[in-house]
């Protein structure tokens, strides 16, 4: 175990790292897309990534293989699995958007073939081009 260092910002405030930065791979599989769609009197832009681990807690890294969203209307990200329930709700929490929102990106992800049937076998396809 270290002790860390410290490092003063811009304006001169000190700040102390206890853990030394990391970086770990992102693995996509397939490359990542943007779906829009218009309903309900909102345009929706939502990029997709297939990726099988963020190692980013914050942005809900799912089981693999699952897809990262960005844009969306809360313009946030967030890892879903590609196969299960997804409650309009939890994903209304994560996207800062409304439960209507949620429902449209839900219907957008099913349309475009990024979410699986709960009986679906997982396995890692690569995005057709």
């Amino acid at each position: 175990m270290t002790d860390g260092y410290k490092y003063k910002d811009t304006e001169g405030r000190e700040h102390h790292v206890e853990t030394p930065l990391e970086i770990k791979e992102v693995e996509q599989y397939g490359d990542p897309q943007t779906l829009i769609m218009e309903a309900d009197g909102t345009h929706y832009a939502l990029t997709v990534f297939k990726v099988k681990k963020t190692h980013n807690r914050y942005i809900g890294d799912a089981v693999s293989p699952q897809i990262l969203i960005t844009g969306g209307v809360g313009r946030s990200a967030y890892c879903l699995s590609v196969k299960g329930y997804l409650d309009a709700d939890y994903l209304a929490s994560k996207i800062k958007g409304s439960r209507c929102d949620a429902y449209n990106i839900i219907h957008m992800l099913n349309e475009a073939g990024y979410r699986l049937p709960r009986e679906a076998p997982l396995e890692i396809v690569e995005t057709p081009k």
